[in-house]
């Protein structure tokens, strides 16, 4: 059969029932099939002696460290390294050579933890330059505590300027006990084109008006407008309910290949999307499963009832709606929802979503006390982004799922996340599902599985997933229906920049898939200064002119939602001095200073909803630079076309831009302090570090 061109068509009795039959028994197969092949793909490990079965070949040991027989994995040579308290802060390691500037490689290694406290044990490679300066690194925790070999793993790109580069093996630098590391490898990472669908989402498609859209990556591709896909193209096959039988072929433009459906019959709907070469031939990556094809004229809908659109955007009972929210712990302490009821915050995502109760409840009648809860937000129109993210069979998760279990009276994380969701899926107060907080590629699988069954069971709420390693980040089309991305880049610079924003954002771009942005709103020395107090002044809190640049950047970039991470650090020890411990701690009249800083960024954004919102959401901008760096952009509102302008610096440079509007815009006036009208239409911006600016008409 001769597949033409964006033309649908019918295949008389060649498939029908007993081929969707065989696709779905045939699904799980090879997908696990291909992710073993992947797996046993040689790769030229560049860590000599990574066994350590040479004794100590290759590795610069420090004190505590020795390498021997028995401290392996299995019993093999290995790794041990004994730290106490007061010892310095070093790390073991290997000058690594052959690493090519712009390629990627995975990190992997085994790592067991013996009487490790304060701190874990961890892996990393790190980057410099001609001169032996710093570039960055890339870094993975191993265990603590006293737990079994683990395997870890982290990818990375060399970075331009790199001459030189080592691999570490070490406790963290507040850590100390006794660690063992194996099989340490850096391997070059295998660059096979994928295919992903990434829409429709939440397991359903339109009957009339249906539309998919599936992406095409490689894994360590950092190309932006990427061309090596061209001249291929997507093969795309359905049944439907009534047994018809339809196939498209489209071309891959970019990394996005797009069809248009007929109507369709509303019930199952069968697919599957083979990726094809120049010159027709399948390369092996797929797509295929099952949708619910709906016919929203007769559809009855819950009300809450939430749905990422064809323009990326969340629809709450048939309103475009932007999600603006927080990262909770819970919902019960002080007088945290009072303070976030008299915000413009309207959803929170609750770590403790499980665990949810009202301030004073503490009976067992857990989906009791988390009902109250959702019925008191929902009171005050503030919807929850319900986590499931710790109900894993994954040794990370191993003792909280163990104590959720154990609550809910199941027997394994799938029943205890359908319990969940299926308490919860008609209450108006829930907006999302998050199914996964930074779970590494290597466990794409369970992810996927896990979208796929809150999908069956609540095809009304989205789930949302968020990722942190660039490399990754695009393949996880799986594994959520709406992306989330967390770049958090102030730190320890005095003056900073917005560069791991813009790598985050880039792999967003890749993914193809609608994203909502995580901004940073905390000091990272709640995390970094733990147990040393001396270095807590390091650290930088966020200053609000970095925390708008931050959130108006990942706007230009096409977010669709901005949930701040988080609530609970800006209570930075005045109620909780046990878990900041040594830290220097602060007053409750500091937090609300911060915590009135956060508010604000909840409502700009909420000023600027209509703009960020519209169906098609930013273009972007020529904005002329003498100095520095900065992205910019134009919003239209869809009712009457009314123009916004957004620019955001990258920093750390001073910027020294100017931007021409067109002439059919209205005088506009500047927001922020960092644009001056040098003459009619004639937009001069400046300033270093991260900023951000906003132009909107004069009223």
């Amino acid at each position: 059969m001769r597949f033409q061109k964006g033309v649908s068509f019918r295949l008389n009795g060649i498939h029908g029932r007993k081929k969707v039959a065989d696709m779905k028994k045939t699904f799980a197969f090879l997908l696990a099939f291909s992710l073993m092949m992947a797996s046993l793909v040689a790769a030229e490990n560049f860590v000599g002696n990574g066994s350590f079965e040479d004794g100590e070949d290759g590795w610069k040991l420090i004190p505590g460290a020795e390498i021997a027989r028995g401290f392996g994995f299995n019993g093999n040579g290995g790794l041990k390294v004994v730290r106490t308290q007061g010892m310095p802060y070093r790390y073991s390691s290997q000058d690594l050579k052959g690493l090519e500037v712009g390629k990627a490689y995975r990190l992997s290694a085994m790592i067991k933890a013996d009487g490790v406290v304060d701190g874990k044990t961890s892996v990393a490679v790190e980057y410099f330059n001609e001169k032996g300066e710093w570039l960055g690194g890339a870094y993975k925790q191993g265990p603590n505590g006293t737990e079994d070999w683990l395997f870890v793993e982290v990818n990375l790109v060399i970075p331009e300027g790199c001459v030189k580069a080592h691999v570490l093996a070490y406790l963290e630098k507040t850590a100390y006990g006794t660690a063992y590391f194996d099989n340490i490898a850096v391997e070059p990472i295998q660059r096979e084109a994928s295919l992903q669908m990434v829409y429709p989402v939440q397991g359903r498609i339109k009957a009339k008006d249906g539309l998919f859209r599936f992406c095409v990556g490689k894994l360590g591709n950092t190309v932006k407008d990427d061309d090596s896909f061209k001249g291929m193209k997507v093969r795309l096959t359905m049944t439907d309910a009534q047994e018809k039988d339809y196939g498209f072929i489209a071309p891959v433009k970019g990394i996005l290949a797009v069809f248009p459906t007929p109507e369709l019959s509303p019930g199952k709907l069968a697919y599957r999307a083979e990726l094809l070469d120049a010159l027709d031939v399948p390369t092996g990556a797929k797509a295929e499963g099952w949708l619910d094809v709906v016919d929203e004229a007769r559809e009855t809908l819950p009300k809450g009832a939430a749905f990422i659109d064809e323009y990326g955007r969340t629809i709450v009972d048939g309103k475009p709606y932007l999600p603006i929210g927080l990262y909770m712990g819970g919902v019960n302490e002080d007088d945290d929802l009072e303070l976030i009821y008299d915000s413009d915050y309207n959803c929170l995502m609750p770590y403790a979503s499980s665990a949810l109760a009202l301030k004073g409840e503490k009976d067992k009648d857990f989906l009791g006390n988390i009902r109250r809860v959702l019925d008191e937000l929902d009171e005050h129109g503030v919807k929850v982004i319900f986590s499931v993210k710790d109900f894993f069979e994954l040794p990370r998760f191993k003792e909280v799922l163990k104590d959720a279990l154990k609550s809910y009276e199941v027997s394994n994380s799938d029943e205890l996340v359908a319990k969940l969701v299926t308490a919860f899926r008609e209450h108006p107060a829930i907006l999302s599902w998050y199914d996964n907080d930074e779970i590494p590629l290597s466990d794409l699988e369970k992810v996927s599985a896990r979208r796929k069954l809150i999908n069956a069971l609540d095809p009304y709420h989205p789930v949302w997933g968020v990722l942190c390693d660039a490399l990754e980040t695009p393949f996880f089309g799986a594994t959520c229906d709406v992306l989330g991305v967390d770049p958090y880049p102030i730190m320890k610079q005095k003056v900073s920049d917005n560069k791991r924003t813009v790598a985050m954002l880039d792999a967003a771009k890749l993914s193809g898939q609608p994203f909502w942005a995580v901004p940073q709103i905390f000091n990272w020395a709640v995390y970094q200064a733990v147990n040393c107090p001396e270095l807590f002044d390091e650290w930088i809190q966020p200053r609000p002119d970095q925390m708008r640049g931050i959130i108006l950047l990942e706007a230009i970039r096409g977010a669709r939602g901005f949930v701040n991470y988080s609530f609970f650090d800006l209570k930075r020890g005045y109620k909780d001095p046990q878990r900041f411990k040594g830290m220097t701690l602060q007053t409750r009249e500091e937090f609300l200073w911060h915590w009135n800083e956060a508010k604000e960024l909840a409502t700009m954004l909420k000023n600027l909803s209509p703009w960020i919102l519209s169906k098609d959401g930013p273009t972007e901008m020529d904005i002329q630079l003498k100095g520095g760096k900065a992205e910019a952009a134009v919003f239209l509102t869809d009712d009457d076309c009314t123009p916004m302008v957004m620019v955001a610096s990258i920093g750390p440079e001073n910027v020294d831009g100017e931007i021409r509007l067109p002439r059919w815009m209205p005088p506009m006036k500047s927001l922020y302090g960092h644009a001056k009208e040098t003459s009619p239409g004639v937009w001069h911006f400046s300033g270093n570090d991260i900023w951000g600016e906003v132009l909107v008409p004069v009223k």
